[in-house]
């Protein structure tokens, strides 16, 4: 922690028209309270199956291998209204943000096992250690590892890199929902591919020996009836 906070300087400075109880805590205390922050105060629209609200917290796949590891770039921006609006003067990517990065990675790596047929959930974060903030400018390397998985869920591993060096390691439990939770889908499967041709999914995924990952048959086939329906 110590090496991480004299690599990263300035950035640990609170400016001093903050509260007290805030600049007074330790660096570890501020990352946790500004996430806790964002949890509580940010409150995004609530994401429906034809929602046209984006909430990405991922850029790009940048490798995939089914059912066993899943590689995703993040780039943190100050256009981004989490980084700067709720704490003003001191931009810096939430650890909460970085959570949702990595339940996106692992999420999706979980959900193709089923041909994304599955409707999967975060369920627990079990651990969740930062060692230095991420700020605007940082490009952020989520793998997420898929360590167990049954029919009703999955465990996933989850380590963060910024220019090679450990930001966060984590460990997500994923379930998956059954019919008493209701019938509705997610997303619309013709708009979740186009989502996930955009994350560049089946771009770069593979299958464990090594043959390219398909699109799931029912996703082309909505796709298709989406763009005769507009």
């Amino acid at each position: 922690m110590d090496d991480n906070r004299a690599r990263h300087g300035s950035r640990n400075e609170l400016s001093s028209t903050y509260v007290d109880e805030f600049r007074d805590s330790t660096w570890a205390e501020k990352i946790m309270v500004s996430s806790a922050n964002l949890l509580v105060n940010y409150n995004p629209p609530s994401i429906t199956a034809k929602s046209d609200m984006r909430w990405f917290w991922i850029d790009r796949f940048e490798s995939f291998v089914s059912g066993t590891e899943a590689t995703a770039i993040k780039n943190v921006t100050l256009a981004e209204e989490p980084l700067d609006d709720y704490l003003p003067g001191y931009p810096h990517y939430p650890a909460a943000l970085i959570i949702e990065g990595m339940a996106q990675t692992g999420g999706i790596l979980v959900s193709q096992m089923e041909q994304f047929q599955s409707r999967v959930v975060l369920a627990k974060v079990s651990k969740a250690e930062f060692s230095f903030i991420a700020q605007p400018g940082d490009q952020l390397l989520l793998t997420a590892r898929l360590l167990s998985g049954h029919k009703d869920g999955a465990i996933c591993e989850g380590l963060v890199t910024v220019n090679c060096q450990k930001q966060a390691e984590l460990e997500l439990t994923f379930a998956k929902l059954d019919e008493s939770f209701g019938a509705e889908s997610f997303f619309v499967p013709g708009d979740f591919c186009r989502i996930l041709r955009s994350l560049r999914l089946f771009e770069v995924g593979v299958n464990p020996d090594g043959s390219p990952i398909q699109i799931p048959e029912h996703m082309l086939r909505d796709e298709r009836e989406c763009l005769v329906d507009r």
